[in-house]
């Protein structure tokens, strides 16, 4: 697992990609397991992958989100978590309104509640794709 987290790190650098402002971006679970899982297989007992105050991973920010997805397949593994590392300024977010709020007093009327709907108009667009690297595959159980 150290092997990966520097390998995800040598594929942004080797693109010469200025990873300065780099982060890392993962789920609960795989958070949890780099701080169980030792950097080598022998040697100094607690010397973790991801070391207190659990915020930094090999020099870089790590960022925590639900969002990234823990249900992931390949081959025959399930619940495969994310980890990403990536040049995070290089992720484009454009958006073509604010938030459309409805709000909807007669589909819950019987019940005598309200019925609150939004809609975000919304897309994501990579600038350069060599600015991010994955991997898709992380065992957390």
């Amino acid at each position: 697992t150290w092997q990966m987290v520097v390998d995800l790190v040598r594929e942004v650098e080797i693109d010469n990609v200025d990873a300065s402002s780099a982060a890392f971006l993962t789920n609960a679970q795989v958070k949890s397991r780099l701080a169980r899982t030792p950097r080598q297989t022998s040697g100094i007992e607690g010397n973790f992958i991801l070391q207190p105050p659990f915020s930094d991973l090999y020099g870089y920010s790590l960022m925590v989100s639900q969002q990234v997805p823990s249900n992931l397949t390949k081959g025959t593994g399930t619940n495969l978590s994310a980890l990403i590392f990536g040049v995070w300024s290089d992720l484009l977010i454009g958006q073509w309104s604010g938030i459309d709020l409805m709000v909807d007093p007669y589909t819950g009327s019987n019940a005598a509640t309200v019925r609150v709907t939004a809609f975000h108009d919304c897309d994501f667009a990579v600038r350069y794709p060599e600015s991010f690297a994955e991997c898709n595959e992380i065992i957390t159980t």
